[in-house]
């Protein structure tokens, strides 16, 4: 069956909350009160709960008004008619209230936080204390206000105390009517700052277009006799090649950003997790690339972040023997073996800083040329590092 669609700002009907026909559970949904006894506690502050169930949403927002406002229905249902079982009782599995509700994490744990409890396949409201009950009201109230939806007043089904105003000193502050738009502008600062680490990651910090090339340095060696690859990482920082100014930069504002971020309450988003490990990425210029043959001859080259394998294998071509120039050859990594992609860069194939890629032919070794597999000043270089050893 396919989802229903989500309600019209305004329109009438709740989602049938005991759709399904459960038996046997009803009188267990009739003890009201005013206000919850002393010593009952609650997983979570409705308040707070509200807070982190506008943070998940607020990227899409027709979800987050269609949850509110189903929310609001089944708050106001059992104020209404807080002794009516019908009313407190609701199918997880109901498809309408899961495709509005049930699927949104945070809203559960709102409802949690008024009183419902899990049990089974069920959401119960054993007990409905009305001073919570409202409080969720104004609440829910005030979030649909930002999406300029008037949600209708409390409703008059028994005499309420809490009616006008908050009733309970548990829940807090009051949402502010535009909190949703703040934390969309947030999200959106956090969004734009991972497009722009992340370009900063790609691009090495430096803009393609006007950098001057990258000399590859070339060197060979044989794998016997070749340094860490470690060591010419660290080498290769200890010159200040490997990070640019601009991305230093860029760090201080992602701190300045975080900072602001952290006011308000706890609570981390995927995005600013995200973040945070982009932050915690170094930026690097270039890369070492170390292309390993048959034979264990190892060239080195240098290249950008943004240089695509393609690139990398017009560059490697001038490096090779006549025989080998002739023959269908790629690169991979392994373990697992896996072939570079032409079309991908270097940052998105994970070669920076540095990494071991392989010469392979397509026809493997059988139908390749003898050794040796580089030019003759090259090979010697390779040749000579193991007689030096």
């Amino acid at each position: 069956a396919q989802a229903a669609p989500a309600p019209a700002p305004g329109a009438a009907g709740p989602v049938a909350p005991t759709e399904g026909g459960e038996t046997g559970t009803r009188e267990e949904c009739t003890h009201f009160a005013p206000v919850p006894p002393a010593g009952v506690r609650f997983p979570s502050d409705p308040a707070h709960s509200m807070v982190q169930l506008q943070d998940g949403l607020c990227a899409d927002r027709e979800a987050l008004s269609n949850c509110l406002q189903t929310l609001l229905k089944l708050v106001d249902a059992v104020l209404s008619s807080p002794m009516d079982p019908k009313k407190r009782i609701i199918r997880k599995g109901n498809e309408n209230f899961f495709n509005r509700v049930g699927r949104h994490q945070n809203a559960i744990i709102f409802l949690l936080a008024i009183g419902f409890e899990e049990e089974g396949e069920f959401l119960k409201l054993r007990a409905a204390y009305i001073s919570r009950l409202t409080d969720a009201h104004h609440l829910l109230s005030e979030a649909l206000a930002g999406f300029g939806v008037h949600a209708p007043p409390v409703p008059s089904g028994l005499f309420n105390p809490f009616k006008s105003s908050f009733g309970s000193t548990e829940v807090g502050s009051r949402i502010t009517q535009n909190h949703i738009e703040q934390k969309a502008k947030e999200n959106a600062n956090v969004a734009a700052e991972i497009r722009r680490r992340e370009k900063l990651l790609k691009s090495g910090g430096v803009d393609p277009k006007t950098l001057p090339p990258l000399p590859l340095d070339p060197r060979a060696f044989h794998q016997s006799s070749i340094s860490r690859l470690e060591d010419a990482l660290k080498e290769m920082a200890a010159t200040g090649d490997d990070l640019d100014s601009a991305a230093v930069v860029d760090r201080a504002d992602l701190a300045k950003l975080k900072e602001a971020l952290t006011d308000g309450p706890k609570f981390k988003s995927r995005a600013k997790e995200q973040l945070a490990q982009l932050e915690k990425q170094k930026i690097y210029s270039k890369c070492i690339l170390r292309v390993q043959f048959p034979d264990k001859t190892v060239l080195q080259l240098n290249f950008r972040p943004f240089d695509t394998i393609r690139h990398v294998k017009q560059n490697i071509v001038q490096f090779l023997s006549e025989p080998v120039k002739a023959t269908a050859w790629h690169l991979y990594v392994s373990p697992p073996m896996k072939k570079l992609e032409d079309g991908k860069t270097t940052y998105e194939e994970q070669l920076v800083p540095g990494a071991v890629v392989y010469f392979g032919f397509d026809g493997g070794l059988q139908g390749a040329p003898p050794r040796p597999y580089l030019v003759p000043a090259l090979q010697a270089q390779a040749d000579g590092s193991i007689s030096s050893q």
